[in-house]
């Protein structure tokens, strides 16, 4: 909670001690518990203002509730509500489609924005064949637009639902050679989850392969610290071997028996699963990886909307190995590697602190309050936007209005 102190107030601030005429408290309300206190500190004088907007609510993930506002006038009956109709900055077009979607909301109050602003452009809706196909006419209709229109690069955003769905429009902007930047979030081949699954696929394809196999040693938590790794690493260098290899002896590395017996599991684990790439598709392989190291598990057990949100980028991920099959001749796991590779290493920006001119990449959440001259909008589909969890509960699909109408 954010508080501020403004005026000529008298304050008296030593413990116990009574606080006199404190004119002005800037408060952000936003969650149940925010509201109460504001609601004890109103109690005696009633003297309170508040602005807000029941047709925005987007930060439920964060412990936000819509109720705040709509249920403000009950508690405070003496309010006098001022409704702030006129948009300075959208267009007419742009402000009737959002009064259209916000309309079919019932717990609101009710309002109609207006401007005094041009028509402006018409919405363009491109109803595409697949998620491929979406970002392909994305990518053709920024380069008309960055030609024919002389804008920049920088100029358009690309709003989505959910983190995971950046992956396909990613790889369209990086096969066109097109700068991208991902604000609130991380480049989708450089998330946590998708970085440790392509470390056990590159050590399943090579067990030699020290550095992936430093990743996931210990991931999921087996014991396994740093210093035991030091140890695995300075016997395996004393042999001139792979850590892989040394990992055959792991009884004479002076190791403890529990994570001596860690260690002769995981080295069994990834045994196992070399011998399996010979006969698995690469998307079996993957939950094959999955299933036995306990992944999914463990994001489940996190029980937050982060975890929940690596399990969705999980499940992206076994679509770029479905694709993979389905578009390609050798499907072999050192194939799949190897085609990824032009894809995830190429993702390389420059470090010289120099602002590029990029295409905007965000979710709808992070976007809150930003402004852009061109929006693409995409993955309108029942299942991502809405999302699949709102789809039988009316209060939640309310909320996905509520996020489409800020879009």
């Amino acid at each position: 909670m954010e508080r501020r102190m403004r005026g000529n107030s008298h304050v008296r601030c030593e413990w116990g001690e009574k606080l006199e005429m404190i004119s002005k408290v800037y408060l952000s309300i936003s969650n149940k518990s925010q509201y109460l206190l504001v609601k004890l500190l109103a109690s005696r004088f009633q003297n309170l203002c508040v602005v807000g907007d029941s047709d925005q609510s987007i930060y439920r993930w964060r412990g936000a509730d819509i109720t705040n506002i709509l249920s403000f006038e009950k508690d405070y009956p003496s309010a006098r509500v001022i409704l702030l109709e006129q948009n300075y900055r959208s267009t007419k077009s742009i402000l009737e489609a959002a009064n259209k979607v916000i309309a079919n909301n019932a717990n609101r109050k009710v309002k109609n924005l207006w401007t005094d602003n041009p028509e402006g452009n018409k919405i363009h809706y491109y109803r595409a064949d697949s998620e491929q196909g979406e970002a392909q006419f994305v990518v053709g209709k920024m380069k008309e637009i960055v030609q024919k229109e002389n804008r920049k690069w920088s100029d358009i955003a690309i709003l989505y639902r959910t983190n995971a769905q950046s992956r396909v429009m990613e790889e369209a902007l990086l096969k066109s050679n097109i700068e991208y930047s991902i604000v609130g979030g991380t480049k989708f081949y450089d998330r946590k989850e998708i970085k440790d699954i392509l470390a056990y696929l590159r050590l399943i394809a090579n067990p030699d392969d020290d550095i992936s196999l430093q990743r996931i040693i210990n991931v999921p938590k087996r014991g396994i610290g740093s210093s035991s790794f030091d140890k695995m690493a300075n016997f395996a260098g004393s042999y001139d071997i792979s850590i892989h290899q040394a990992l055959d002896s792991v009884e004479l590395m002076g190791l403890s028996p529990k994570i001596t017996k860690a260690a002769a599991q995981f080295r069994d684990l990834i045994n196992n699963f070399t011998n399996m790439q010979e006969y698995l598709s690469v998307t079996d392989l993957v939950e094959e990886v999955l299933e036995k190291i306990g992944y999914r598990e463990m994001l489940e057990a996190e029980k937050s909307i982060e975890a929940q949100s690596r399990l969705e980028n999980i499940d992206e991920f076994l679509s770029v190995t479905k694709n993979f099959e389905e578009n390609n001749d050798d499907k072999s796991l050192v194939g799949f590697l190897t085609d990824l590779a032009l894809v995830a290493d190429i993702d390389k920006l420059d470090d010289d602190g120099e602002q590029t001119d990029a295409v905007i990449l965000m979710t709808l959440h992070s976007a809150k309050g930003l402004e852009f001259p061109i929006v693409f909008l995409i993955g309108l589909e029942e299942g991502v936007f809405p999302h699949s969890r709102s789809l039988m509960e009316e209060a939640e699909m309310e909320e996905e209005r509520r996020l489409m109408y800020g879009a």
